[in-house]
This record gives C-alpha cells, sequence and structure tokens, in this order.
C-alpha cells in the first residue's frame, strides 16, 4: 500500500508539473526551469508561469481533492454508492446565489462567489431542518429533504434562466453552470485554501469516527460516538469543501460521484487508504481535464464537458463489469 500512495504521490507532482509548459502559450522545459529558478528575464514567461498556471494548477488539485474527498463521505454517511456533493442540494443551491448575483449584481464576481458560498451552504441547512421536521428513518428523511430542496432551487434556476438576458445574462449563467477554472488567481487559492485545506484535515483525522458511521446508530453509540451531532458535522464540512469551490468556478460535475468508485475498484485498501486515494485521484483526474479544457482548442472549454465525459464512460464501464460478476 505504501509503494501504490508513493506512486500515487510521484504521479500527481508529474502531472503539476507537466501541466505548467502544456497550453496555448507555448513553454519549453527549460523555459519553465529558468523561471523558477530565477534566471529568465521574461515578463511574459514569467506571468504565464508564475501568476497564471501555477496557481491555477495548485487550484486544481485542491478542488480534485476536495470533490472526491465529499464524494467519498457522503457515499460513506449515507451508505449509497450513488450519493454525491449534489445530494443536499449544495450545487444547486450554489447555482441559484451565482444567479442572482449575475442577475442582480452586474455579474460582479466576488459577489457571484459569495452568493454561491452563501447559498450553497444555506441549501443544505434548510435541508437539515426539513430532514429533522420529518417523521421516520432520519438517513432517508435526509436523502428526500435533499431531493425536495434542490428541486426547488432547479425550479429557481429555471425561471431566472427564462427572465435573463438572452445576448448577456443568460450567456454568463450557462458558462458559469459548465464551470471554468480560467479565473483563477493567487487570492483564490488562499480563499479556498483557508476553508478546503483545515476542513480536509479534520475529515483525514476523523476517519476512524467516520468509518464508525457506516454501522447502525445503536452501534455507533456503544463506541462513543454521538451520531447525530458528529454526523451533521460532518456533513458540513464535507458541504464547506464542495461550496468552497462550486462558488468560485462553478459546477464541476462527475468528480465527487465517480472518484470514489475508480478509488475503490482500483486499490482495495482499507477504509483510510481508499479515502487518501480517493483524494489524491480526484486531484490527478481534474487536473488532466483542466489540461485538457485549456489547450485543446483556442478557446477555453467548461471544465464540466470533460469530467461528464469521464465520469458516464467510467460510470458505464463499473457497471457493465459489475453485472458480469
Amino acid at each position: 500500500m505504501k509503494l501504490k500512495l508513493i506512486f500515487t504521490i510521484l504521479l500527481l507532482l508529474i502531472i503539476c508539473f507537466c501541466s505548467i509548459f502544456i497550453g496555448r502559450y507555448n513553454l519549453s522545459f527549460i523555459d519553465v526551469i529558468k523561471v523558477f529558478l530565477g534566471q529568465n528575464n521574461d515578463k511574459i514567461m514569467q506571468g504565464v508561469v508564475l501568476n497564471i498556471r501555477l496557481p491555477r494548477i495548485i487550484y486544481v488539485v485542491i478542488a480534485g481533492m476536495s470533490l472526491s474527498l465529499a464524494g467519498f463521505i457522503y457515499q460513506t454517511i449515507f451508505k449509497n454508492n450513488l450519493a454525491s456533493p449534489d445530494l443536499l442540494g449544495v450545487s444547486t443551491g450554489g447555482a441559484c446565489g451565482a444567479i442572482i448575483a449575475i442577475l442582480f449584481a452586474n455579474s460582479n464576481a466576488y459577489l457571484i462567489q459569495l452568493f454561491a458560498f452563501i447559498a450553497s451552504i444555506l441549501t443544505v441547512l434548510f435541508s437539515l431542518f426539513l430532514a429533522k421536521t420529518m417523521r421516520g428513518n432520519k438517513m432517508y428523511n435526509l436523502v428526500i429533504a435533499g431531493i425536495i430542496i434542490s428541486a426547488l432551487a432547479n425550479a429557481l434556476i429555471m425561471f431566472f434562466k427564462y427572465v435573463a438576458d438572452p445576448e448577456r445574462e443568460l450567456q454568463t449563467i450557462d458558462y458559469w453552470l459548465m464551470g471554468s477554472f480560467h479565473n483563477i488567481d493567487w487570492q483564490d487559492v488562499i480563499i479556498t485554501s483557508t476553508l478546503a485545506i483545515p476542513s480536509l484535515i479534520l475529515l483525514i483525522i476523523w476517519e476512524r469516527k467516520i468509518r464508525i458511521l457506516t454501522l447502525s446508530d445503536a452501534e455507533a453509540k456503544t463506541l462513543g460516538v454521538n451520531v447525530n451531532v458528529f454526523r451533521i458535522i460532518i456533513i458540513v464540512l464535507s458541504t464547506i469543501l464542495v461550496s468552497t469551490v462550486i462558488s468560485t468556478v462553478g459546477i464541476v460535475s462527475w468528480i465527487g460521484l465517480i472518484i470514489p468508485h475508480i478509488a475503490k475498484r482500483i486499490f482495495r485498501g482499507t477504509f483510510k487508504f481508499n479515502m487518501i486515494m480517493s483524494l489524491l485521484l480526484g486531484a490527478i483526474v481534474l487536473l488532466i481535464a483542466d489540461t485538457i479544457a485549456r489547450s485543446i482548442s483556442e478557446t477555453e472549454v467548461p471544465i464540466s464537458i470533460f469530467t461528464s465525459l469521464i465520469g458516464a464512460v467510467t460510470l458505464g464501464v463499473i457497471m457493465i463489469k459489475g453485472a458480469d460478476k
């Protein structure tokens, strides 16, 4: 397992480095090395490497880790392999907040990010509140509440798109909904790291307690875990991981759903090992997808086009192989 972990980390580092000199602006291996060593005085090259590609690569890595780990946690807590960060309406809620900012705040980038983040958090809180008022199985109620809130949010999204200016606002809305990392800078990296990295660390540290949540509530309580409180804390931390990403770059499809499946099938390790490998694999897959998205054509291709393609094909293969067993 240690060899697999080391190999995966090295692979991620190699892909990160290769991504720096891949793009529409050609850079050689030597150019990149000279920029890092301070031996290249070309201001354009310095700007491309240090202020455009490097912060973007770091952000994509953090985003891939956040989305895949959140997906792993959701699938664990809800005991459902088809659970994803969208289950409680995180993405649809964030989309509503972003669209409100696009329509009523003149598409101000900072307000879009702020509104999307607040709306995604509020959506999950509404789902938790609604589930608490329902009778019956609490986990089942959470899923139903998430479906209800997501449906309401989707209705709002469709209404906002209907009233949006088709020549200006509608295009901005559609592009945001498809996701893109093209505007990422160091400020985005700092803000997202401040929120996401502590959440990632806490979730990994609490791996044993999260694993206990796979047991029945009665069994978990006998092991000293306050199930109701701890489950909400884990859901909130996972939601923070997702909302920090989508509030900045828009919807990034499938990563949270499919990466945990891939990690479990490839590595087949312990719960903690699969969790860490999901985190690393999410960064690798999203970084590869983003590198293709920003270099395949003259214009930036929305990231969800590639992640949806990768996710759909992978899920199809998994289901076909599963049916053969």
